[in-house]
């Protein structure tokens, strides 16, 4: 058996960062490996999670097979502080993902840069985004509720279910995926 042989199609990429990303990835090398821990190409799955996934299903899909370009993480606790676009005007694909990144990046309160590709990047646009990245990572928890409760009766995961023509009509109430074999039902108000 020869090496091109092989019993699965998976090779290395051997592009996995441009010619533009490696010189902006040797800048930030250069400039920030002191004081912060340096990743490219971060899948937005791996770096953010959705809220009660069960009823948010498509915001979950929207972040397979997207990335951020570089991240910047705290030394002590990997905390990501600041997530870097290198934007690419002539990338027209790269501009339809941005839009996506942009919102997921400013609900989940992760600062963003974007910086044009150049022959020159300044340390200063980047010391300043993360001189306020603590602060605004701070305010990332609202005191909503991230996940649904779970069934007593199944032990599955409910769903947010809105009651048509019941008793609280119009009103909002949790009930389990196992129904119609399983009835049980969680009122929302119980859970604030």
């Amino acid at each position: 058996m020869t090496e091109h042989d092989s019993l699965h199609p998976y090779r290395i990429r051997t592009d996995y960062l441009s010619s533009d990303e490696i010189v902006f990835y040797h800048f930030l090398l250069l400039n920030f490996s002191d004081e912060y821990i340096i990743f490219s190409k971060v899948a937005l799955s791996d770096l953010f999670y959705v809220i009660k996934p069960n009823e948010n299903v498509k915001f979950a899909q929207k972040l397979l097979k997207k990335n951020i370009d570089f991240l910047l993480l705290s030394k002590e606790e990997m905390t990501p502080l600041l997530a870097i676009e290198l934007d690419d005007p002539k990338q027209e694909v790269h501009q339809t993902n941005q839009k996506l990144v942009d919102e997921v990046c400013d609900d989940a309160k992760l600062p963003l840069l974007h910086m044009v590709v150049s022959g020159e990047y300044h340390q200063e646009e980047i010391k300043k985004v993360l001189s306020i990245a603590p602060a605004r990572l701070e305010k990332n928890r609202d005191g909503e509720d991230e996940y649904s409760p779970v069934c007593p009766n199944c032990g599955i995961t409910m769903v947010l279910r809105f009651d048509k023509a019941g008793p609280i009509k119009g009103g909002k109430y949790y009930g389990c995926l196992n129904y119609p074999e399983c009835i049980e039902k969680i009122s929302v108000n119980t859970l604030n």
